[in-house]
């Protein structure tokens, strides 16, 4: 809201239609200057704010709700199935049709997930090519400076943003997830295991969001596809143009096709080749196709994903979990469509309007009504769901009225804004039951800071294991109430000068990336012969003399329970107030 005032004008502008949003999406953390925000805008937002910590508006019996929404018999077979795959015991996966769920033997998953990463593609001539290797940290580690080194290339030839350069850096990315779905609607033996549909699970790994650039590229040549069909009332409108074209005879032929394993089975060479050619047809090539492709074999060569704790490489095909797999199939598809001809299955017209009559059940203008998503101009006000929150429309409502009554905002707010509940994580069966991971045996956890012993962390001898942490400025201690490491993400920390004579000197920071990848910022800030690197205030002080690397220790303050960075930053914010170490430690601007 503080935004949508800052920009607005009088001036009626048409919208821009050849605006262009962004690929990545992005976390706002930057707010207007508040000198800057009209006083009742600012009052309205301290108003919402106001009513919403005021505990004496929620309804105090779900405060702390007991009551379930599932029968006492239900909770408990919900338990006890969560149990058993903590046991591992049994898996719980979707079905690959429909929203039904599938529970099999955990021995069974695994046997057949095994046999699946273990199989191999008949070749014309020659041995069987294995679809996936066995593959290491090393081969990660391998992959993510190829991908760096392109989209460098990118950036220094302006066919990305800095943005994009982040968005796609694969530095703190991992490996995908290896899983399978099950066929349910396939014939199988009772008794057996359903066939499986694998899935490598491209989120947060090195080629998720270069992935997705391809794909943003691909979609621009899609709707050029003869044989496109963008939704259920496109393909009836084809029919229906079809039908009343009169070209149909009694004699012609409605043929279906389905292709077993596609995607796992297109060969790099032929899938690449048809990538280009269709991508040379986008009107617009600001960036360059041979940018592209470079991008998309990185995607196909560089799919790491992990199993069972093991690491594999997809040698073949692509996976199925990838954002540019479905347009990448349908191009391919679309260069072997052209060459299929004659293929019947004894469909005549009379098939074609029997599906067609079956289609006019519903209004016929409905059916045929090109859908276009008309967005809102109210600015959604998103909150997480909890039972014992007060009316927020009631309370935004009511800060509306008031604020309404400057003329200026009545313009730019002309209804109030829209209440939008986000789901509490864990409140849904399937986020409680269906994981992508195998689950894994139950180990004691124990609360406090720790090393992560992996060889090679730039941390570890410098962490400082204990179970509180305390600040070297006041009488202030934070007990850490998690177990956390080196390789603990999205996390408040502290870097602390071991040295009497700097009584201790604390700096706190705060980062999404594993503690290990932003202390070595830090070590890099120390060690750099760069002065523009030395120039922060922990590059600063540890080159002091007497003072070297060895002086700093590390340690986790919190591990946030929001992936977020503007919580991390209010988490940091507290700390830094609570530790005082913007007066008596390095959190001061240099």
């Amino acid at each position: 809201m503080q935004w949508a005032e800052q920009f607005y004008t009088d001036d009626v502008e048409p919208e821009d239609s050849n605006f262009i949003p962004s690929i990545f999406k992005q976390e706002k953390t930057n707010f207007p200057n508040r000198g800057n925000v009209a006083k009742p805008l600012q009052t309205f937002l301290n108003n919402v704010e106001s009513n919403l910590q005021n505990r004496t508006l929620w309804n105090k019996k779900h405060l702390n709700p007991k009551i379930r929404n599932l029968p006492e018999d239900e909770f408990e077979a919900l338990q006890n199935l969560v149990k058993l795959q903590k046991e591992r015991q049994i898996i719980v996966k979707p079905a690959d049709k429909g929203s039904g769920i599938v529970v099999v033997n955990y021995d069974d998953y695994v046997n057949s997930c095994n046999q699946h990463l273990l199989s191999s593609q008949q070749q014309p001539t020659g041995p069987p090519l294995p679809y996936y290797k066995p593959s290491s940290e090393k081969d990660l580690d391998t992959m993510k400076h190829q991908i760096v080194s392109v989209l460098k290339d990118g950036l220094n030839n302006k066919w990305i943003t800095k943005s994009e350069f982040n968005a796609m850096n694969p530095s703190d990315k991992g490996p995908g997830r290896f899983y399978q779905i099950f066929k349910v609607h396939k014939e199988h033996e009772p008794g057996t295991i359903p066939p499986g549909r694998p899935i490598v699970s491209g989120n947060g790994s090195i080629t998720e969001n270069i992935s997705r650039f391809v794909d943003f590229h691909a979609k621009k040549v899609i709707h050029q596809i003869p044989a496109f069909i963008e939704d259920t009332p496109d393909f009836l409108r084809t029919l229906k143009d079809f039908n009343d074209s009169g070209n149909i005879e009694d004699t012609d032929i409605l043929v279906t096709m389905d292709v077993s394993a596609l995607y796992t089975n297109i060969r790099h060479d032929d899938g690449i080749s048809c990538m280009k050619s269709a991508l040379e047809n986008r009107p617009d090539k600001t960036v360059p196709t041979l940018f592209l492709i470079q991008l998309l074999q990185l995607v196909l060569t560089c799919n790491i994903f992990e199993f069972d704790k093991s690491l594999f490489l997809q040698a073949c095909g692509t996976a199925m979990g990838t954002a540019c797999a479905p347009n990448y199939a349908t191009i391919m598809m679309h260069s072997i469509d052209v060459k299929i001809k004659n293929l019947a299955r004894n469909y005549n017209l009379q098939i074609i309007n029997g599906a067609i009559a079956k289609a006019l059940n519903i209004d016929r203008n409905a059916a045929l009504e090109k859908k276009v998503k008309v967005s809102t101009k109210r600015i959604p006000f998103v909150i997480t769901f909890h039972p014992a929150l007060p009316s927020i429309s009631t309370i935004l409502k009511q800060g509306w009225k008031i604020m309404v009554k400057d003329e200026r905002l009545k313009k730019i707010f002309p209804e109030p804004p829209l209440v939008a509940y986000r789901q509490p994580k864990h409140s849904s069966l399937r986020e409680i039951l269906v994981k992508s991971k195998l689950p894994e045996r139950e180990k004691r956890s124990v609360k406090g800071m720790k090393r992560c012993n992996l060889p090679n962390c730039p941390s570890c001898p410098h962490v400082r294991e204990a179970k509180v942490v305390y600040s070297s400025a006041n009488n202030f201690k934070v007990p850490i109430s998690t177990p956390v490491s080196c390789s603990t993400k999205n996390l408040v920390y502290v870097i602390t000068c071991d040295r009497r004579e700097c009584k201790y000197t604390q700096y706190v920071g705060e980062t999404g990336k594993q503690l290990k990848e932003r202390f070595k910022q830090h070590l890099d800030c120390v060690r750099s012969q760069n002065e523009n690197l030395n120039k922060t205030a922990v590059g600063e002080h540890f080159n002091l003399p007497g003072h070297s690397v060895a002086n700093m220790k590390v340690s986790v303050i919190e591990n946030c329970r929001q992936e977020s960075a503007m919580y991390r930053k209010c988490r940091e914010s507290f700390f830094i107030n609570k530790f005082e170490t913007k007066h008596l430690g390095l959190n001061r601007k240099i």
